[in-house]
């Protein structure tokens, strides 16, 4: 269980069924970061890639599915969003006071099937956070 929680400390995932709300905050390769994610649900993966002037967030579900309404970033200046499941648009808005995407109707990510954000940005690069050397002293 130690490995997991690595795991999801590294990766900045988190989801709550109840909302329909995951958060994709990497810690480490935030311009090409890949991982499992593991749920109640579903399991799969989520992804980051970093691309000149845009970010693509994905969600890649490979058992059972994951449902959701909102996905929470961590990106600032954001200028513009796109929501596409399987090849399909997805509308959706950009919410900047939490940095995240909202979906306007629930996306079920089924086995297969893949749910791409891809991000307008101002900010680029994306920064790596540093971690906090002194949080142990």
């Amino acid at each position: 269980m130690a490995s997991y929680a690595l795991l999801a400390a590294l990766s900045g995932f988190h989801y709550r069924a109840d909302e329909a709300s995951l958060t994709i905050v990497p810690r480490i390769f935030t311009d090409n970061f890949r991982c499992f994610f593991c749920v109640g649900s579903g399991w799969g993966s989520i992804g980051q890639v970093q691309k000149q002037g845009h970010v693509e967030l994905s969600v890649a579900v490979e058992y059972g599915s994951v449902t959701l309404e909102r996905v929470v970033t961590g990106i600032d200046g954001v200028q513009g969003v796109r929501a596409t499941l399987a090849g399909t648009s997805h509308e959706c808005l950009w919410d900047a006071a939490s940095s995240a995407v909202r979906l306007e109707t629930a996306a079920r990510v089924e086995a297969g099937e893949r749910l791409v954000l891809e991000l307008q940005t101002e900010s680029w690069p994306l920064k790596e956070l540093a971690c906090d050397r002194d949080a142990d002293e």
